[in-house]
């Protein structure tokens, strides 16, 4: 109902949201620029989350939606407290 399952030989079995599993999807599934998840959706309270790939991440917000991020910005935001943090959730990908 809420998610997905995603598996290969290579990342093994990756659960996925439904926002994660649409924009994932929409950049070209597993062909794509971000490869295959390599690590479950994981969220917090604010029912913001993050999923780590092959080549990248996705973050996620109710409020803004799922973008794409680099690992140097996703450190950075990470740093100042991700989307709960005073820079809040991504409005663009990166």
């Amino acid at each position: 109902t809420n998610g997905l399952i995603m598996h290969t030989a290579a990342t093994g079995a990756q659960a996925m949201s439904r926002p994660m599993h649409s924009a994932w999807a929409a950049q070209g599934n597993g062909t794509g620029p971000l490869g295959y998840p390599t690590g479950a959706t994981t969220c917090v309270a604010d029912k913001s989350c993050t999923q780590t790939f092959q080549r990248g991440t996705m973050v996620s917000s109710p409020t803004t939606g799922v973008y794409v991020t680099t690992p140097e910005v996703l450190a950075a935001w990470t740093a100042q407290g991700g989307n709960s943090g005073w820079l809040g959730a991504p409005l663009t990908p990166t």
